[in-house]
């Protein structure tokens, strides 16, 4: 327990190619059996007292369906490994879950390469002719537009990629400083927010996929794009899911990252002190140096190369919302 919210879906999706069992044991003597403070809410103490339903299906429940997904995974790891006979349930495959390869390296970087003078000719900068010495006009219009969609398409496969193995610890860095120093980079270029995303995806997304009533990726759509035929249809507008097959890819084309009903749900967040109950503090874990100087780094050439108007990050193609 933390506070008076259950957190085993956090648990248990960090913990879930672990050996769980032993874990489990471990913390029986931290067991929280206390009694809840006056001042909690009504909504927390029904949670506790267990009057509310929703998250009694995420708590462990060996057979159940999570316990046999994590066996599944853990089979899938043991076989590969050649250790097909040991029991799934009683093993832990954490160090046979490798970290990103080399060649995952070779490809970032190659985009990056790529990357950079298609982000300065759209800035209006020439850099795909030689002046001989003489100043260089700036590129056409339509060049710098065709710069900035494809510039946009590949940071997307770079800056997203990279920050989310990144906030996940999936790099070869061995020192989480360092990763989390990634995520922040990658996502304070793309104006976004670590802790923003910690929470949305890491802790939220991870740990209630495909819930419609829990999963911010499918909470956040609401009313716009109904990403899951669990969800009730009546809590979307009608006539965008009829044609959301066409809709779509046009809302998250310019959308990338976050949809339109995400965006106000993180400002209603904001004004009102908290992001899913949790203080919008602890859950940003505060703002680097490094992120303000990467913020204002992003915007102020954007200014300078008077481009405010053309920049177009096309992300729907990479974007694991509509996967």
């Amino acid at each position: 327990m933390k506070g008076a919210e259950d957190i085993t879906p956090v648990f248990e999706s960090y913990h879930a190619l672990a050996h769980s069992a032993a874990i489990r044991q471990n913390l029986e003597k931290f067991e929280w059996t206390g009694k809840l403070m006056d001042d909690v809410s009504e909504r927390e103490a029904a949670l506790v007292g267990g009057t509310r339903k929703e998250p009694v299906r995420y708590r462990w429940d060996e057979g159940g369906f999570y316990a046999v997904l994590i066996a599944r995974v853990k089979a899938y790891f043991l076989q590969k490994h050649g250790r097909a006979g040991v029991d799934p349930r009683k093993a832990s495959v954490n160090r046979f879950v490798k970290e990103a390869p080399p060649a995952w390296y070779f490809k970032e970087l190659l985009i990056l390469v790529v990357y950079l003078p298609l982000f300065t000719c759209m800035l209006g900068y020439n850099v795909f002719a030689t002046g001989l010495g003489e100043a260089l006009p700036p590129p056409p219009l339509w060049v710098r537009a065709t710069a900035a969609v494809l510039a946009g398409a590949l940071l997307q496969s770079f800056s997203f990629c990279t920050l989310h193995d990144a906030s996940h610890y999936g790099l070869l860095f061995k020192r989480p400083r360092v990763q989390e120093a990634v995520s922040r980079l990658c996502n304070a270029w793309t104006l976004w927010h670590h802790g923003l995303w910690v929470m949305h995806h890491v802790y939220g997304h991870h740990s209630f996929t495909g819930d419609p009533e829990r999963d911010p990726d499918l909470v956040h759509a609401r009313p716009y794009l109904r990403k899951s035929i669990l969800a009730p249809a009546e809590q979307y507008d009608p006539f965008l899911v009829k044609w959301q097959r066409f809709f779509a890819p046009a809302f998250m084309m310019v959308m990338p990252g976050a949809s339109l009903g995400q965006t106000q749900a993180y400002l209603r967040g904001l004004r009102e002190g908290n992001l899913w109950h949790v203080s919008i503090t602890a859950a940003s874990g505060g703002t680097r140096w490094y992120e303000y100087v990467t913020y204002a780094a992003a915007v102020g050439l954007h200014v300078v190369g008077g481009s405010v108007w053309i920049s177009f990050w096309a992300g729907f193609v990479p974007q694991h919302e509509i996967l």
